[in-house]
């Protein structure tokens, strides 16, 4: 973390304050409470989710919750953090990475982030607070990862999350992915791909090989060209990287793995809603050729 604060606002901040100034009560976004800091019977003291900041209406102080801490147990800013934290019960999830989404005109629309252990959250600021809108906008939810990019690129790859497309980014490749990980592929999302070249990179597990597939026949149609395939040692781009794969083995991959054609496709897509598909594709032998997807059958 670059700043103290950024491990405690990933924290339970209601957990924090109901020990370090207990007693209060929450009204809209804000707590209110006795005043630690003086004799006080008029809740004198109030913290604000907006501007994460409290202070004192007897004009005890203000400031943010590592300076409550350091006045509380007149201590350092680390030992004041370290004290606060403990107040949570356990460490918040540390984040990671930051995926900023942008629309069609370049302008900021929200941000994915990823924690440790594992986990994703979409919000965007307000203030100084990051306000968690997951699932709030269904207009955020058919932005996809590195639009304005792939607005303007004859050539696309598409992967699944967001970490195996700064991996292609780092390769020197326009890629993306949608939002929400495998089954959110929408069919607002075509249209964006017609004339295109598109490359889809699908993860070595079921949920990623469906999710492929459905990519896949709802582009063929619109590109002009649809190749996809498997690794089949590792789970995704950013696995095969780390062992040692290389842009130039990539391309000879791709160069080497047939388009897909309208009839390989029929069935894995339905564009009115989420198709069911019982995957047996083989994208990918492995590592040094590639083969196109067998058929697969939709379940009943």
């Amino acid at each position: 973390m670059d700043h103290p604060l950024d491990e405690l606002w990933e924290g339970d901040i209601s957990k924090i304050l109901a020990a370090a100034v207990p007693n209060g009560f929450w009204q809209d976004k804000q707590y209110y409470a006795f005043c630690p800091f003086h004799e006080d019977q008029d809740y004198s003291f109030s913290y604000h989710e907006t501007t994460r900041s409290w202070r004192c209406a007897a004009s005890c102080g203000e400031g943010d919750l590592v300076a409550l801490g350091v006045r509380l147990w007149n201590c350092g800013v680390d030992a004041a953090v370290e004290k606060l934290m403990a107040l949570c019960g356990q460490r918040p999830a540390k984040v990671v990475r930051r995926y900023p989404y942008l629309d069609a005109d370049g302008q900021f629309a929200f941000e994915v982030v990823r924690y440790s252990p594992k986990c994703f959250d979409r919000r965007i600021p307000v203030a100084w607070i990051w306000k968690d809108i997951m699932g709030a906008s269904e207009d955020s939810d058919r932005i996809l990862y590195r639009l304005p990019e792939v607005i303007v690129a004859p050539d696309v790859l598409i992967v699944e999350g967001e970490k195996d497309c700064e991996t292609a980014r780092s390769m020197g490749l326009v890629a993306t992915c949608n939002l929400g990980g495998s089954s959110r592929w929408h069919r607002d999302y075509v249209e964006i791909f017609r004339g295109k070249r598109v490359e889809i990179i699908a993860d070595a597990d079921d949920g990623g090989r469906r999710h492929a597939i459905q990519i896949a026949g709802s582009l063929v149609p619109v590109a002009e060209s649809v190749k996809m395939i498997e690794f089949s040692s590792v789970k995704d781009l950013t696995e095969w990287v780390e062992a040692g794969g290389t842009i130039e083995e990539l391309l000879a991959i791709f160069w080497k793995t047939p388009a897909l054609r309208p009839e390989d496709v029929e069935g894995w897509w339905d564009p009115n809603g989420t198709v069911h598909l019982q995957c047996g594709a083989n994208f990918l032998s492995n590592s040094e050729s590639a083969v196109s997807a067998s058929p697969v059958s939709q379940e009943e």
